[in-house]
């Protein structure tokens, strides 16, 4: 739905590699794409991994840590791409037939948490056509937060049904500063059976993944999206095992990419 901005021209990365044993100080020449056996086996460090008890013998190199690099030469319009500030909002619909819908779009700061920029533009859909809904100029956004902060929101609704939602970071996720979310949960027994999960956040909740501790086996509807404040996301859950709303409350867990690193 948003389209994530060219950063910079496109480079050959499979050249120019070297790899070592961590720790050890002599580089080695290295094929890119491949991998630390064909490489080592390339130098004759290694007998064939496949050839009789070889690959046993060899579980070492598995184990062991390894360390690849290359280098790039940026040019100064390498460096200019870097400042790009315009960003096309777009969609593809992908419904069976036309239909009258709506795509919106937000700006957000990831480290102020702070919504900048809402809008919305009403659209004809057509089943595999794609159609443009505005060159966003982000530049005032830009200077103002640095295009390490900002990223967008999309959504398109189709007959007043939602139909896609999407996140586009303008840089790598790495590079973002996410806040740690406190995830509110509401879970209630739906009438066929299965529980009815509410999700809530008061920060940007990137990447969310739920789980069920206890290796309970589970079926859910939705369990790799993005929350944003002031939405709620609804997920169903089904279990194949009876289990009362207490025990999925208690064995419930969400985490978000913000949990995936330490401060």
């Amino acid at each position: 739905m948003s389209s994530p901005p060219t950063l910079t021209p496109n480079h050959c990365l499979n050249q120019n590699w070297e790899f070592r044993q961590a720790g050890e100080k002599t580089s080695l020449q290295a094929t890119v794409p491949g991998c630390v056996h064909t490489d080592l086996l390339s130098h004759g460090l290694i007998p064939d991994p496949f050839c009789r008890r070889n690959e046993h013998d060899l579980l070492w190199v598995e184990q062991t840590d390894w360390q690849y690099r290359t280098s790039i030469t940026l040019t100064e319009a390498d460096l200019a791409a870097q400042h790009v500030s315009a960003v096309d909002i777009y969609t593809v619909f992908d419904g069976v037939k036309a239909a009258s819908g709506e795509l919106s779009w937000q700006v957000w700061s990831v480290a102020e948490n702070k919504l900048l920029l809402e809008e919305s533009k009403a659209v004809k859909l057509t089943p595999g056509k794609p159609i443009s809904g505005k060159k966003l100029d982000l530049a005032k956004q830009v200077e103002s937060h640095s295009f390490d902060d900002l990223i967008i929101r999309t959504r398109l609704t189709a007959e007043g049904y939602e139909d896609s939602v999407n996140t586009t970071c303008l840089t790598g996720p790495k590079r973002l500063e996410f806040q740690l979310p406190k995830i509110k949960t509401k879970v209630a027994k739906a009438s066929d059976g299965a529980f009815a999960i509410t999700l809530s956040t008061d920060k940007i909740a990137y990447r969310v993944y739920l789980n069920l501790d206890g290796a309970i086996p589970h079926r859910l509807s939705d369990n790799f999206f993005d929350l944003f404040p002031g939405e709620e996301k609804n997920v169903t859950l089904r279990l194949f095992d009876n289990i009362s709303v207490a025990e999925v409350r208690k064995r419930l867990t969400v985490y978000s990419y913000r949990e995936s690193y330490l401060d």
